[in-house]
């Protein structure tokens, strides 16, 4: 009777998590989702082998592929790949907590989870994040959790897994490496051949990921526009991080603080003391990766290269906030989840867009458009033609149009001359082009007559 009443409420709150994130769906397609969609998820062929920019998450990418070529284009079908990641995510935490301590951690740790915006925007945008944070655990199950079940289905799940998470990201080693470090020093403890076959999983795990990257690296496309991206300092990137994960800042305060008695918890109880270490070497390899990187560049990764780390830090929160609410734990994670549902998520870039959804039709079709310049003029774009079933209209030199529009968000380092470059035209092929008063705030348009 307790297991049935514990699996509906697991049940229960995941279905409440469900609801939550859906209500979502409808927000406005923002430029990386579109970049994804049109430059990398329009055949699996480019999906998996086409890393020209960190943009494609190659697994990612391949599953939106397959949504769209099942599902058409609409928002759902889009964002199904991340959305599903984030669910599946939640529930792993579950499965972990209640593994490693108790059901009311497992509870607690979805309810954090949950308290993160951060997760919710990328729930419900066409990224790679969420799979990141389901493989992370997923991994950390099968290392830390399940070493005793020494079977060959659990070695081919650790190849599968250490590959699915490189070909996500990349910077998944962040992950990889410490935990293949510390299988080291347990194989130098134990000398257990499980060990050994572990370690031999990830490294073919990985290298089974890297020849799909091959063909980039080998072109020198794959290199080519990494210098360019990151974040400017340690500082920046923790404060970075801490919004990213950790907004709003109160709920952020309250899963810090969570997590700080789960570890004392584990400490004090000698429990899970293989789960604590390899959490702590995750976290100090995070750290230490991210100032060497920067005394040697000068920058380090975006913060949402680190995402990864949320899940993992809700596991010990999970444990610590359990303890204390105890026999309360039920209550409050659904409470917790209620509350986040009235909460919305920062959308950079969608005011840009929103006024180009309205600003594109209301020109066109006397005016045609010229729209590679900008990636908020391919969201909007995808918002015209797939969501509200209106054609839009592009200039070529062939067009027998009068004017062409040339929309170039507020704040976007690009003068006319180089918008009119970025679209593969001349400013010659243009007589003048002229900034319009319009109420678009948020839009510089100006018109340009073709000669």
């Amino acid at each position: 009777m307790r297991r049935l009443r514990e699996t509906f409420t697991v049940i229960g709150l995941l279905i409440l998590i469900i609801a939550f994130y859906s209500s979502s769906f409808h927000h406005t397609m923002q430029c990386d989702e579109v970049n994804t969609l049109y430059k990398y998820a329009s055949n699996p062929i480019s999906a998996l082998f086409a890393y020209t920019t960190p943009n494609n998450h190659l697994i990612h990418s391949f599953g939106v592929w397959l949504t769209t070529s099942l599902m058409g284009f609409s928002h759902i079908a889009v964002r199904y790949t991340a959305f599903m990641g984030s669910i599946l995510t939640v529930a792993m935490a579950y499965h972990i907590g209640r593994k490693a301590f108790s059901h009311h951690a497992g509870l607690a740790s979805m309810a954090l989870l949950v308290m993160s915006l951060g997760l919710e925007e990328f729930t419900i945008s066409a990224r790679g994040y969420t799979l990141s944070t389901l493989l992370t655990l997923i991994l950390i199950d099968l290392i830390f959790l399940s070493e005793h079940q020494q079977s060959r289905r659990r070695n081919y799940a650790i190849i599968l897994v250490s590959y699915l998470l490189l070909m996500v990201l990349p910077s998944m080693v962040l992950l990889l490496f410490p935990i293949f470090i510390w299988k080291l020093w347990q194989l130098q403890q134990t000398r257990s051949k499980q060990h050994i076959f572990d370690i031999v999983g990830m490294c073919v795990g990985g290298l089974g990921a890297f020849f799909f990257y091959l063909p980039s690296i080998l072109s020198g496309s794959a290199l080519e526009h990494l210098g360019g991206f990151g974040e400017p300092s340690v500082l920046i990137l923790f404060n970075q991080w801490m919004k990213l994960l950790y907004t709003p800042f109160s709920f952020g305060v309250i899963s810090l603080l969570a997590t700080a008695i789960g570890v004392t918890v584990l400490i004090v109880k000698s429990r899970q003391q293989k789960l604590l270490q390899g959490v702590a070497l995750i976290l100090i390899t995070a750290t230490g990766v991210a100032i060497l990187q920067y005394m040697v560049t000068g920058h380090t990764l975006y913060a949402r290269n680190y995402f990864y780390l949320l899940p993992v830090m809700t596991l010990l929160g999970g444990i610590g906030l359990s303890t204390i609410l105890r026999r309360w734990t039920p209550v409050i994670a659904f409470s917790i989840v209620l509350v986040m549902s009235f909460s919305e998520f920062p959308s950079s870039g969608a005011i840009a867009i929103n006024q180009l959804i309205h600003a594109i039709p209301e020109y066109q079709p006397e005016t045609e458009l010229l729209g590679r310049h900008a990636c908020h003029i391919t969201a909007a774009y995808y918002e015209i033609t797939e969501t509200l079933q209106e054609d839009i209209q592009l200039w070529s030199p062939d067009s027998q149009a009068e004017s062409v529009m040339i929309p170039i968000p507020v704040g976007f380092p690009m003068s006319v001359e180089r918008a009119i470059n970025n679209n593969d035209y001349s400013i010659d092929q243009f007589t003048e082009c002229q900034l319009v008063e319009d109420n678009y705030d948020w839009l510089d348009i100006y018109i340009c007559i073709p000669t």
